[in-house]
């Protein structure tokens, strides 16, 4: 397998930073733009004394302090892919995970999503600044020197990144969302998907966000530290980057990461294929206290050896193999370690992660996806000899044939003298093909409405 790889004793206690790929990451960080963040549920909640879900406020005013400070600082417009609405109302349903129905997982949801963005909204709202290695409140006579934003949710069936009309929309309100200095908050409408109809983690859809939006990279934070390569064996080691992601990985990937919540390191690999398509980078990379987290993935280790050991022993003392056993169970408690939150360390070339690079950029990707669905459409508008180039407009338009509806690709062409045609290009639409022709005909202000975008034509 291809990829450059961290022996971590030395990377973690060398502040050097020894890993050769280390600048070449942050370099990548620091030219993106539109990035799609994920975080885990493993993060978000942690349990009350009553073993109840709750919002880890402490963890996540880290994370989201680390954000804030991204989009001002660094300018960044970011993407909030947000799990734990379903654990989140679980609790407050007072109801177990255990044997719950579909209905009993979307009511939880229900209940749970509002709990959530209301947090979202009082803590990207309220006003934080930076003090060492953490975030304090700012005095109110402070408040308005810092940049309080707005928050907005939207909720994701497969649907909206399927068909072309839901995903234009999609993409077309979050960047307008973007554009507004507003964060998406996106998550699957648990409360009315289905087993059959479903994401089913919020890695994949995190990737396909990304693609649906052009982003140029995806943060994964979870609660671990990247990707491991012989996991679980004595010579685990961590993959620093990689091009591409290979069958070796996906076998890798088998069994591999944490348990909580519905993704493992077989759901982050298959985001990883999917953003590498879309032309984007995925990182994946630790949202708690990495030395923490080290020893106690070091401990698992030694744990598994030892197991083996006493499983392949002639006599086997089976109350140590089942004390072992049960020690594998356990996790890295939060009152384990400090709070962490790790994005900014992440994005200044001072945190263990893995990179799963591409090899394009989204606009090459978005591009190539307009030409090869364009040669198959089956609906065009015919331009007038008026057209030259740029945003094509109602008074440009001379006809249209076949069907098409908003989002799709239709090709462009250009009518010419002796009624013959000449090819522009291709672009997706604003309308359907059904409402240019009404549009067409309108001489209001409506002329200077785009029925194809400059920004999706080859």
């Amino acid at each position: 397998m291809s990829g450059e790889h961290v022996g971590q004793t030395e990377f973690f206690y060398n502040q050097d930073m020894k890993d050769p790929k280390q600048q070449e990451k942050r370099e990548i960080l620091g030219r993106a733009k539109r990035i799609v963040i994920k975080i885990g549920s493993s993060l978000i909640l942690r349990k009350d004394d009553n073993g109840n879900d709750v919002i880890d406020e402490n963890r996540m005013n880290w994370i989201i302090g680390d954000m804030r400070h991204l989009m001002e600082a660094e300018k960044k417009r970011l993407i909030f892919v947000s799990s734990g609405a379903v654990g989140l109302g679980r609790a407050m349903l007072e109801q177990s995970k255990g044997g719950e129905s579909l209905e009993d997982k979307q009511a939880a949801a229900a209940v749970g999503n509002p709990e959530l963005m209301s947090y979202y909204a009082h803590a990207f709202g309220c006003p934080l600044k930076r003090e060492g290695n953490g975030y304090a409140r700012l005095r109110p006579e402070k408040e308005t020197q810092i940049k309080q934003y707005k928050v907005g949710q939207v909720l994701m069936t497969p649907l909206n990144t399927k068909e072309p009309r839901r995903r234009h929309n999609i993409r077309k309100t979050i960047l307008k969302m973007l554009e507004r200095g507003v964060v998406p908050i996106i998550n699957e409408n648990d409360a009315v998907t289905t087993y059959g109809i479903r994401y089913g983690d919020n890695d994949s859809l995190a990737s396909l966000v990304a693609e649906v939006v052009s982003a140029d990279a995806v943060i994964l934070l979870t609660d671990i530290l990247g990707y491991y390569e012989n996991f679980a064996r004595p010579d685990q080691k961590l993959l620093s980057l990689t091009k591409g992601v290979s069958a070796e990985h996906r076998e890798g990937a088998r069994g591999a990461g944490s348990d909580v919540g519905t993704g493992g390191m077989a759901t982050k690999v298959n985001a990883a294929q999917i953003a590498i398509e879309a032309g984007c980078d995925l990182f994946i990379a630790c949202g708690r206290d990495v030395v923490k987290v080290f020893g106690f993935e070091k401990q698992n280790l030694n744990c598994r050896a030892e197991l083996k050991n006493l499983e392949d022993a002639a006599e086997r003392d089976l109350v140590e193999i089942e004390r072992l056993k049960q020690g594998l169970k356990q996790k890295l408690k939060r009152g384990d370690e400090k709070e962490f939150g790790n994005l900014k360390a992440l994005f200044d070339g001072k945190l263990p992660s893995t990179l799963f690079q591409t090899s394009f950029t989204p606009a090459e990707v978005r591009k190539l996806n307009i030409m090869k669905k364009g040669s198959i459409s089956h609906g065009a508008i015919i331009v007038g000899e008026n057209y030259v180039s740029g945003n094509i407009e109602p008074h440009h338009v001379f006809s249209t044939t076949g069907s098409a509806d908003r989002g799709e690709v239709v090709s462009i062409k250009r009518y010419l003298k002796g009624a013959s045609l000449q090819l522009v290009g291709w672009g997706v639409l604003e309308h359907s093909l059904e409402d240019v022709i009404t549009i067409k005909g309108l001489e209001t202000l409506i002329l200077k409405k785009r029925l194809v975008t400059l920004e999706d034509m080859p």
